[in-house]
């Protein structure tokens, strides 16, 4: 007797083994079109960092000046405090 058809095997059904480091490597190699795109899109991507970064370092320093800002204006507040109370007395 056969199986049924509506039965599930216990096999997996064979797959082509998807390829490994190695061999993508080995096709890039053969072909310097598709390796200089990859390059150019790794130069977009470093240059892409390097301004995120700068901003990031522009915000860092504005907020740097933000907080020493708004320091000086808590001290200058207390001062002005200290200074009117002898006045109000």
């Amino acid at each position: 007797m056969s199986e049924p058809i509506d039965e599930v095997s216990d096999r997996a059904p064979e797959a082509e083994n998807p390829p490994g480091a190695e061999e993508f490597v080995e096709t890039l190699d053969d072909n310097d079109e598709l390796c200089e795109f990859y390059r150019g899109r790794i130069r977009e991507f470093e240059k892409e960092r390097e301004q995120t970064l700068d901003r990031l370092n522009e915000c860092s320093v504005a907020r740097e000046e933000l907080h020493r800002t708004q320091w000086e204006l808590r001290k200058r507040v207390e001062e002005v405090k200290e200074l009117q109370k002898p006045l109000s007395d």
